[in-house]
Formats: C-alpha cells, structure tokens, sequence
C-alpha cells in the first residue's frame, strides 16, 4: 500500500502495542493458590497472553470448555485480572515512536481489541502515547469480536475511512484473518505473543519491530528518524 492510500493505521492491543502478560498472569497464579494448586511460571504463559481469559483458566487448569467448573473460574479470574490489569503494562520499545511518526505524516490511528472495555480503557490509560487512539474498540463494543472483521469495519466506519485505506496490526491468527476479511492490509507482529505459522502464511506483511511496520508501509528512514 503507497502511503497516499493509507489513511489509517488500527493495532491489536495485548502482543502488539503492548506487554500486558505480568498482569494477566498474575491474575492465574492467584486463583491456582486459591485452589490449592502450584503457581505456574510466567515463561510457560506469555505465549497465551493475547487469547483471552479461558486460555489461562484451560491451560492453567488442564480443563475444558465443558467442564463444570470452567465458567466459574474464569469469572474468577477476570475479577481478579480486575484488581490488577493496570499495575503493569508496557509499551513494546519503539511503539510510541511509531505512534508519532504515523500523527506526524497525517495517519489516524486506533485500536481494536477483544479485551473488555473495563479493562481496557484502564490499561490504555497507564501507557502514556503522545498521541492517545482517535478510537477505541472492544471485545465488548459489539456483539461480535475478533476474527470476525465487523470490529475493524466498524473502527473505519468511526473514522470516516474506507476500510481498503486501512491497515491493521497484530500478532495472532484472529488479528490476521479479521484484518483479510475486512479489506485491510494486515500486518503480522512478530514481536507479540502468538508464533502462529497459519498466521504468518496468511498476512500481507509481517514486521519483526514496530519500525517495520513503517517500512512495510511505505515510510522511508529519514521519515522515521
């Protein structure tokens, strides 16, 4: 895409824009004590930290989604995600920077996330970008989340931006296919959480940092600079 086209640049937001896994296994290890079980080791759940609270609760539990107890202790590991989404979320390095030089060439930019807007909003209130997302959509925005594209249409709807202006970035399978399905350029965040190879055949771009990503657009160096 030449970067007359591009009009709008929306991002995917725990695994791409930001390192959000400390405070989502934190969440875990406390409901594992609660039921007398061991705490697992932050390196064993990073890889699931973008697929949603029944991720941990399956793999922190070794249940399914049929299991009795599933519903209930996913409840209750999104209240304590609750206390605790907001202690510690990061910025991926160079994230900001790409944030500016995307305002600062006339790129409107935003989010689409499956994460709650409880959580959400919260969570991008500590990350402190120079320029804050002109919008912000959730898992619960809408009646459906992602892979289905309707989030990302409806973010470009928001911003008054055809979606073929569009690019999306993220760093799982879900963020992929709902980026092709909608019309966008997606773009593969090979910095995030998700080492899906599915993913990775799928998207039109994939960036190892946040400064290929301007690359992949189309912005030369000196423009990043």
């Amino acid at each position: 895409m030449g970067q007359s086209m591009l009009r709008a640049v929306l991002f995917d937001l725990d695994g791409t824009l930001a390192d959000t896994a400390q405070d989502l296994c934190k969440a875990l290890n406390i409901i594992l004590k609660k039921a007398g079980l061991p705490e697992q080791s932050f390196d064993a759940f990073r890889p699931i930290a973008g697929d949603g609270a029944g991720a941990f609760v399956r793999q922190g539990f070794g249940i399914d989604d049929n299991h009795p107890d599933f519903q209930r202790l996913q409840e209750e590991y999104l209240m304590e995600y609750d206390k605790c989404c907001d202690n510690n979320p990061q910025l991926f390095d160079n994230i900001d920077r790409l944030i500016r030089v995307l305002v600062q060439n006339n790129i409107r930019w935003g989010i689409v996330t499956n994460k709650g807007k409880q959580f959400t909003q919260r969570v991008v209130s500590k990350l402190g970008f120079s320029f804050p997302p002109e919008i912000v959509v959730c898992g619960d925005t809408l009646s459906v989340s992602k892979p289905h594209p309707k989030p990302l249409l409806y973010a470009a709807q928001q911003l008054a931006i055809n979606p073929q202006e569009c690019a999306y970035v993220g760093d799982s399978l879900g963020d992929i296919q709902a980026a092709n399905a909608a019309g966008m350029i997606s773009i593969l965040a090979n910095w995030g959480y998700s080492m899906n190879d599915t993913a990775r055949r799928n998207a039109n771009h994939i960036a190892d940092t946040p400064y290929e990503v301007l690359q992949k657009l189309g912005f030369t160096p000196f423009q990043a600079a």
